[in-house]
């Protein structure tokens, strides 16, 4: 009979190792995410401190990440209605995407996403005059931004 119980704690015992070794393994280990400071197109968008910014001047949009690391940015366009007809609202442009998938352009918002593990960089252009907009980034599938930026430029 006690040899029978200390078999019984042994299988439970091994059972639970197994059980915490599966556990351990099924977990989705989050990926990291830099921001380097200035890379290929200037001055790295998500390093830069709100405030303003030089229109027609280009800036790196660049983040580099880790497996299993994924970041969504959120632009919204706070610039004013302009009203003369021969002027166009302030906004943005970008060129020679790599890693990210950018979203349609709907309601003042874009979004942007990354596709890649590695560095993923554009270069982003904000045009026009007395144009303003708020940044937010969403780190890792993030409800909450863990960046937020004011700019105006």
């Amino acid at each position: 009979m006690i040899m029978n119980f200390k078999r019984l704690i042994k299988s439970i015992h091994l059972l639970a190792i197994l059980s915490v070794f599966t556990i351990l393994l099924s977990c989705k280990k989050e990926g990291s995410i830099t921001y380097p400071t200035s890379t290929n197109y200037g001055d790295n968008i998500f390093t830069i401190l709100d405030g303003k910014l030089i229109s027609e001047e280009s800036y790196s949009f660049e983040a580099n990440l880790t497996k299993n690391a994924t970041l969504t940015v959120e632009i919204t366009n706070l610039s004013e209605k302009v009203t003369d007809p021969f002027k166009q609202k302030p906004t943005w442009g970008f060129d020679f995407v790599k890693g990210w998938k950018a979203g349609n352009y709907i309601n003042e918002t874009q979004t942007f996403e990354t596709v890649q593990v590695g560095k993923n960089d554009f270069k982003i252009v904000f045009v026009g005059t007395n144009g303003a907009c708020i940044m937010k980034v969403f780190e890792n599938g993030s409800l909450d931004p863990a960046i937020i930026k004011n700019f105006t430029w």
